[in-house]
């Protein structure tokens, strides 16, 4: 291909104050946010958008998506601006576990939808198609993410205890209808290598590579159900039966028939009896280990695994060893595929 090698040296902007976009949304944080970004060498933002579902989406007393609201459309219409003016991509990520944990008041309308077809086609079409044909032609948009570790929502009884099945068919109903109305790129944001790779599938477990094209399109006959790239997430508690993204390769995982990005990693160093990086050495190697990119963890809360000034020391340090592959969003994103 044509296009340019580009590395996405990310960071993990999900929320604000939670549950941003149709409650809260500050442009002036963002803003400020954003520019510490451009100031450090930060090309990518993975932005959650949903969250909890509090404010967003609209649900009628039967269970169906009506819509998103008029300040969820200028909330989300005020970040892309935010992220175009800075010259940082973005990577929405719609869902998240979180809509189905026992914690949120709402939970119970998300386990019905994520159960019934007919409500995640209501999603589909009052919330996903005019969000995805909104923002079609937008060069900041990276691509969509459809759900932050969905894989939890199989695993953990407190999360809706769903079949595998069922949210493979969610996923697959979502990223159909996203490869039917745009054109950006889609993935989901897998918890741990175990469910994306053959490598780890063991008999009598939920395991191996759960979002293959083949998958997706057995339980939903459907050849636009499958995803452009992968994304995982590593925590140091995976690296005793897993390794890690920065001591393994794409081709070592066997997931190297796609693109991959780190979308969710620990953003602070890790030392202990099974791997001992810095967050600088991470980065690099997870670009010498075929790594589409990384996007460190952080909040404005500081939940403790992650924060900015050290994220910002390994993207400044990525950048200096390669400036070549930091490029700031310009065009409409092929260069993914071209590593």
């Amino acid at each position: 291909m044509d296009e340019e090698e580009i590395w996405f040296n990310g960071i993990n902007t999900p929320w604000h104050h939670f549950d941003d976009f149709g409650n809260e949304f500050d442009s002036a944080w963002w803003k400020a946010e954003f520019q510490l970004y451009a100031d450090n060498n930060i090309n990518l933002a993975r932005v959650w958008v949903h969250c909890s579902g509090k404010y967003n989406p609209e649900v009628n007393d039967e269970g169906f998506i009506i819509g998103a609201g008029n300040d969820f459309w200028e909330h989300f219409d005020g970040l892309v601006t935010i992220a175009r003016t800075k010259g940082i991509y973005l990577l929405p990520s719609l869902w998240s576990f979180d809509m189905t944990h026992q914690k949120y008041p709402g939970h119970q309308r998300y386990r019905q939808l994520v159960n019934d077809p007919k409500k995640i086609q209501s999603y589909i079409d009052n919330v996903l198609v005019p969000l995805v044909k909104r923002y079609t032609d937008e060069p900041c948009i990276l691509g969509w993410e459809i759900c932050n570790e969905p894989e939890w929502m199989f695993e953990d009884p407190d999360k809706g205890n769903f079949t595998v099945e069922t949210v493979q068919t969610f996923h697959a109903m979502l990223a159909s209808a996203i490869h039917k109305n745009c054109t950006k790129p889609v993935t989901t944001g897998s918890a741990a290598i175990k469910w994306n790779s053959e490598k780890y599938r063991y008999p009598g477990q939920v395991s191996g590579n759960l979002w293959s094209d083949e998958a997706l399109q057995a339980v939903y006959s459907d050849t636009n159900a499958y995803f452009d790239f992968y994304q995982i997430h590593w925590y140091p508690w995976q690296t005793q039966w897993m390794s890690s993204p920065y001591q393994m390769s794409i081709k070592e995982y066997q997931i190297d028939e796609k693109p991959v990005l780190i979308g969710e990693s620990q953003g602070m160093d890790q030392c202990d009896q099974y791997i001992c990086q810095t967050l600088q050495e991470m980065y690099e190697n997870a670009y010498k280990n075929g790594y589409a990119g990384l996007c460190a963890w952080k909040t404005p809360q500081n939940d403790g695994c992650g924060i900015f000034e050290n994220i910002a020391t390994a993207t400044n340090s990525f950048y200096k060893n390669h400036p070549e592959l930091i490029k700031l969003n310009k065009s409409p994103i092929h260069e993914l595929y071209c590593q």
